[in-house]
């Protein structure tokens, strides 16, 4: 078992991070300048049980968020049973009919869930060269941060994380300044091995009903209400659905009139799609499932365990969720995803001198001077300023930017520390952290990545800025 050595923090460590599958047993480029360097055969289920292996617990303390990671302590065994688990899986075939939630099943018992947060954002790029997708800013807070707190206040009080892409600044981010009421363990994943073979690997911390969310897909949903559902189907597994747009860009889902699936399609052409409901990626699960995920190749929820499941006639139900779910998948789905949380959590603003319409979110520290123009959707971050004449437009100024005179921001997100210089235009673009863009730039339609400057005067439509990366 591989562990990362400590790094130095302020109040404590950051959290270690273990290699589970370490275990034997299976577990247009536009000019641009560059600025500085800048069936399982698993056995029996005791087999999973080894306390040892496994993520690492960011456990919060008597006070406050969490402290950084500590190890997970060796415990107990789990529930010690006498046959593999994939014997009960196959009694799961008389499941299905409809049942009371148990009184008490929820309680005060321990809630799991299992966060995934391994993937590239390979759509996003150059944005996720240095950011994972799941940190992707949406109006001010992390992507994955929206899932946690959801998680949080439905209950769930012990959530795994499992990452592989830029793990180290993942886990520093949740480790460091977010504060939930709930055990953070973490996952570490050298060697991707699909949705379900994710989870499959930290097995040995699932004993009971479990959710699966994505990490990198805003959703701020009940997953109370969907726990509930669940269990009143008594289904092996109930599948989280979203109403889309555009059926042919996501797996689709029929169900019949009691909410059990019965089919399933893969971006099927637009002729042949049969719902506009889509697999939004939200899964509550019986321990069971984990028997039918291989432990020797890639597997994924959607193109393989969900249809081999529904070929042996398990019972697989399906709810439409409650709540906000968007894919940010591209950076004009990160800027929708932003406004939409403002639209749902911002405020109208109004101040002498500053000419406002629609909401905004506006921290406190942000600097407005007189003259400045804000047409929200908006929203506005630490220590941001706005200088006189400057106009954002449902548009995002992240922490330390800087729009400077006469500089105009529309249906944009300009990241971190970034300056939008005097008379510059940002038209439907990204522009990463610690850029620069000087006077009288145009930039539409674009994506700027992290450290770059764009001469003053210049124009750029449809463009990537962007270098290798490192």
């Amino acid at each position: 078992m591989e562990r990362a050595g400590p790094c130095a923090r302020r109040g404590g460590r950051w959290p270690r991070r273990f290699d589970l599958h370490a275990d034997p047993r299976g577990g247009p480029e536009a000019r641009g300048l560059p600025r500085g360097e800048g069936e399982s055969g698993r056995g029996p289920c005791e087999s999973r049980r080894n306390a040892r292996e496994g993520p690492v617990r960011a456990q919060r303390e008597a006070r406050g968020g969490p402290r950084g990671a500590r190890p997970l302590a060796p415990a107990e065994p789990l529930r010690p049973e006498s046959a593999p688990r994939q014997g009960r899986a196959r009694e799961v075939r008389g499941r299905g009919t409809e049942g009371a939630l148990p009184e008490g099943a929820r309680g005060d018992r321990t809630m799991k869930a299992v966060v995934l947060a391994g993937g590239e954002g390979t759509r996003l790029k150059p944005l996720t060269y240095r950011r994972p997708k799941p940190l992707m800013p949406v109006a001010g807070r992390p992507c994955i941060d929206y899932v946690l707190r959801a998680l949080e206040s439905s209950g769930y009080n012990e959530i795994i994380i499992t990452t592989a892409y830029l793990s180290d600044a993942l886990i520093k981010s949740i480790g460091d300044g977010l504060d939930y009421n709930a055990s953070i363990l973490y996952s570490f994943e050298e060697h991707p091995a699909g949705t379900a073979g994710a989870v499959r690997r930290v097995g040995n911390f699932i004993d009971e009903t479990f959710v699966v969310a994505m990490g990198d897909i805003l959703a701020d949903v009940d997953f109370k209400a969907l726990y509930e559902f669940h269990k009143r189907k008594g289904g092996l597994a109930t599948i989280a659905l979203t109403e889309v747009d555009d059926p042919t860009q996501y797996g689709i889902v029929g169900v019949d009139a009691n909410g059990r699936i019965g089919k399933f399609r893969e971006k099927p052409p637009k002729e042949e799609a049969f719902s506009r409901l889509a697999n939004a990626g939200i899964y509550v699960l019986e321990p069971d499932v984990l028997d039918f995920i291989p432990p020797d190749q890639k597997f994924d929820f959607a193109k393989d365990l969900f249809p081999k499941l529904l070929a042996k006639g398990l019972p697989l139900f399906a709810q439409k969720l409650d709540g906000i779910w968007m894919d940010i998948g591209r950076p004009h789905d990160l800027w929708k995803a932003s406004m939409e949380v403002v639209r749902r959590e911002g405020k109208p603003f109004h101040r002498s001198g500053v000419t406002s319409e629609g909401l905004v979110i506006l921290d406190s520290t942000a600097i407005l001077q007189d003259g400045i123009t804000l047409r929200g959707p908006c929203y506005v971050g630490p220590g941001a300023l706005l200088l006189s004449g400057s106009v954002m437009d449902n548009a995002c100024l992240y922490e330390s930017t800087r729009l400077e005179r006469d500089a105009l921001v529309r249906n944009s997100i300009v990241l971190e520390g970034s300056v939008i210089g005097p008379n510059a235009e940002i038209l439907d673009s990204v522009v990463s952290t610690n850029c620069i863009i000087e006077a009288g730039a145009r930039i539409a339609s674009s994506i700027i990545r992290d450290d770059m400057t764009i001469r003053a005067g210049s124009r750029l439509e449809e463009a990537t800025v962007s270098r290798p990366p490192e």
